[in-house]
């Protein structure tokens, strides 16, 4: 299979790891479906509330020789990431680099944007796991008087 110039077998398949969510991972696989990249999914299930059990990943952390383990991960031959952000440069990078713009402000503008959007992201996601049903509605306000005020 030939992606973006490159051509790619079932040994060559990106694995992308993250639990069976969307959430800090859905970035990373709308460019590779964007890029038509093949790709594996190794999904971790994430407990019920209010606890979010954590221990199908938890199980796994620390052998899969990651330096700094942690999930969204991606997998490439070789090339072992964890965070979201840097998994999503690399695969621009890899398939697509002008989607990480071609010049020194067009790059500065592009990480700019990220770091906007993965604040909006964490935001969202900490008022939405909070493990305290009576902070719900405070965190939900607190959520948009603080990202609107900053980012909007």
């Amino acid at each position: 299979r030939r992606v973006h110039g490159i051509f790619m077998d079932k040994k060559d398949q990106i694995i992308l790891g993250y639990w069976n969510i969307r959430g800090l991972a859905e970035t990373a696989r709308l460019l590779m479906e964007h890029l038509g990249v093949d790709y594996k999914e190794e999904l971790y299930n994430l407990g019920p509330a209010p606890e979010y059990s954590t221990e199908s990943w938890l199980s796994k952390k620390f052998t899969l020789g990651f330096d700094f383990p942690n999930l969204p991960y991606l997998i490439d031959d070789k090339v072992k990431l964890t965070e979201s952000n840097s998994i999503n440069r690399y695969i621009c990078g890899k398939y697509d680099p002008k989607l990480l713009g071609t010049t020194l402000e067009d790059k500065a503008f592009v990480d700019m944007v990220a770091s906007v959007l993965y604040d909006f992201v964490r935001a969202k996601g900490d008022m939405m796991y909070t493990k305290d049903p009576s902070q719900v509605q405070k965190r939900n306000i607190d959520f948009v008087n603080e990202l609107s005020l900053i980012h909007i």
